[in-house]
């Protein structure tokens, strides 16, 4: 059993590194630490070590403490990755938001707990949903990209119904702040207004939330 829920973790993250923009994420923490000059000298040792690098500590999370910890350790892999390219970009592959939500309820078919995974899913979907379709009609404008919508079903997957209310309070505490950063140390302007990155706060505080 252990041995099968280590080789769908390591499957699932090496099929979103194939599928995904691997590369768009290494640029993105490259040219933060070192600027334009790090990123083009490193981003291909970089892509190579993220993805070995990743691989291999859910390997070790497999071994170590069995076929959960790989599980629990292909989800904090995904959600680093996502953090780093909202954080940059603004923007939620679904080729890491879905395995997100695989991987979840796959964790929590092995625990015989599926049940409440599905509705935590269905809650936490749902909610950022409801807020979407909300600001579009209320705003005209997308306030959350489907990419939140799919994060978050994975999340409220992950962490159960009970605590999906505390996922999105702490994101949203914690995107307050960055905003209150981001508009005492940056430009907001009509052209510009300051967005916060919300998926990547949400992916910031689930760790704290597994179980």
């Amino acid at each position: 059993m252990d041995a099968a829920q280590t080789l769908i973790a390591l499957a699932v993250v090496a099929v979103a590194f194939w599928l995904g923009p691997t590369r768009i994420a290494v640029r993105a923490v490259t040219c933060f630490f070192g600027g334009r000059p790090a990123m083009v000298r490193w981003q291909g040792p970089a892509h190579l070590g993220l993805i070995a690098g990743g691989l291999s500590a859910i390997a070790m999370a497999g071994h170590l403490s069995g076929g959960h910890g790989a599980l629990q350790a292909a989800l904090l892999v995904l959600l680093l990755i996502l953090a780093v390219i909202d954080l940059k970009w603004h923007w939620l592959p679904m080729e890491w938001t879905v395995p997100v939500l695989f991987i979840s309820l796959i964790s929590a078919l092995f625990a015989a707990d599926l049940a409440p995974s599905v509705i935590g899913a269905f809650l936490g979907g749902g909610a950022l949903w409801l807020l979407q379709t909300l600001f579009r009609a209320v705003r005209g404008i997308e306030g959350l990209g489907t990419g939140d919508v799919v994060l978050m079903a994975g999340i409220g997957a992950a962490v159960g119904a009970d605590a999906i209310s505390w996922v999105l309070a702490l994101a949203s505490g914690t995107g307050l702040l960055h905003w209150l950063w981001l508009s005492l140390h940056g430009s907001n302007t009509a052209s510009r207004p300051i967005a916060v990155a919300f998926g990547a706060h949400l992916c910031a505080v689930t760790p704290f939330l597994l179980s």
